[in-house]
């Protein structure tokens, strides 16, 4: 159950994984062609200031023009004044009259159409500077929007990646407990084992022990018969005698070899100690295992609470 729900866990958690990139790439689109709006706008604004400093050199010229061609017409009119007056001499006043009206007509028609086009001019250079306003405004709207877009990215971005790592690290913590349990149970599988290995070796000792009286007791009566053949009721007596694994109280020197050194009793002593040794060794390989299962078991204790510590800061 749990096995499933952890596989049921990671699919949820790969779904808002892919949801999440799938947005990331939709925000990052969308980035990249109000960036390139952006671009043509700034583009179109350069274009458009380019225009208007044209045109403003173009109003300039057309002042200068008209500049000239006042002080020209200014410049001229004596001139025509006296030869008008030169004219009406040796002719009508009515020739004279027109020939100065038509005169006096260019020049005002002139001037007339160059102050509709510096008018116009001017009016024009005032849209195209309304146009270029707006179009810095919208500039800084966009460039608004597209910083505020990218800082909400960067925060889920942000979001997304810290969501990552605290899985992992749950992830990692949730092995690790599953260890620090099994290497737990393992300790205690290990310490029972040692008890009863040890209750074992107590109770083999108890066995030797009764095992070397009964031989001890067996020798002193086979070399109470092999002496002197004692009359049957104290060799009765003695066998009927509750045995309490202690020698008797003056045994004979044949005794003492036979227990001190060889025949059959000294192989039983070998084989005992012998299997005294192996129970030893055994008792000291257990407890060295033990020892190790309980190290390993403290690295995994210490290595949880080193996730744990992550985990916290990571939520923190």
């Amino acid at each position: 159950m749990r096995l499933t729900e952890e596989k049921e866990k990671m699919e949820h958690l790969k779904f808002e994984i892919r949801e999440y990139e799938e947005e990331n790439e939709d925000l990052c689109k969308r980035i990249q062609e109000t960036s390139s709006k952006l671009r043509d706008k700034e583009a179109a604004c350069e274009r458009l200031l380019n225009d208007l400093d044209e045109k403003r050199a173009e109003l300039a010229a057309q002042r200068k023009l008209l500049d000239e061609y006042i002080q020209q017409q200014s410049t001229k009119g004596p001139v025509l004044a006296t030869a008008v007056a030169s004219e009406s001499n040796h002719s009508n006043g009515f020739s004279s009259t027109t020939a100065g009206d038509a005169a006096a007509i260019t020049p005002s028609a002139t001037i007339a159409e160059l102050e509709l086009k510096l008018r116009n001019a001017i009016a024009w250079a005032e849209e195209c500077e309304a146009k270029m306003v707006n179009q810095e405004a919208y500039s800084a709207d966009q460039k608004l929007r597209w910083q505020k877009e990218r800082s909400d990215l960067q925060d889920r971005i942000r979001e997304i990646v810290l969501d990552r790592q605290t899985s992992f690290l749950e992830a990692e913590l949730r092995q690790e407990r599953q260890r620090c349990a099994v290497m737990e149970q393992r300790v205690m599988v290990w310490e029972n084992q040692l008890v009863e290995l040890i209750a074992m070796a107590d109770n083999e000792w108890a066995v030797n022990n009764s095992l070397h009286d009964t031989v001890l007791h067996l020798m002193s009566e086979l070399q109470w018969i092999r002496n002197g053949s004692p009359d049957s009721t104290e060799y009765e007596d003695e066998k009927h005698r509750p045995h309490s694994g202690i020698t008797p109280a003056h045994p004979s020197p044949n005794t003492v070899a036979s227990l001190n050194g060889g025949g059959s009793l000294g192989a039983a002593d070998w084989r005992q100690k012998k299997a005294g040794r192996i129970s030893k060794m055994e008792r000291s390989n257990l407890q060295l295992a033990l020892n190790n299962e309980i190290r390993e078991r403290e690295l995994a204790q210490q290595r949880v609470r080193e996730l744990e510590i992550q985990f916290e800061e990571a939520k923190s």
